[in-house]
């Protein structure tokens, strides 16, 4: 039986209302943050002013949390969000608490991130 089938005759998969379930709600607000700053949207200003309004600066605030959160579990000064994790050796992938890896379609691959 593949995936999708079984997926399908189980109901693994079902629509929710975030608002109503704690733990989505902490994931929309964390995944919001992240795609907001890697959209470039927190270097918008309000229309007719120079000014970023509250809620662009605290989805950037918490974006710049969780990278520093990262940076401090993984032991590293430095941690890039728009590449994949680098490792020195086969072992890191066991060792290291966070890993992320960059999956990028061929047409984007010359782009700049941040």
């Amino acid at each position: 039986m593949s995936v999708s089938n079984w997926i399908e005759k189980t109901g693994a998969i079902a629509e929710i209302n975030s608002k109503k379930h704690t733990i989505q709600q902490c994931m929309d607000i964390v995944l919001g943050a992240m795609a907001f700053v890697l959209n470039k949207k927190h270097l918008e200003t309000a229309p007719g002013t120079n000014e970023r309004g509250k809620r662009t600066i605290a989805k950037e605030q918490l974006f710049n949390h969780i990278i520093e959160l990262i940076k401090e579990s993984n032991g590293c000064e430095v941690f890039c969000i728009c590449e994949t994790t680098p490792s020195k050796s086969p072992k890191d992938y066991w060792i290291t608490p966070y890993r992320h890896w960059k999956f990028l379609p061929a047409e984007f691959r010359d782009q700049k991130c941040l």
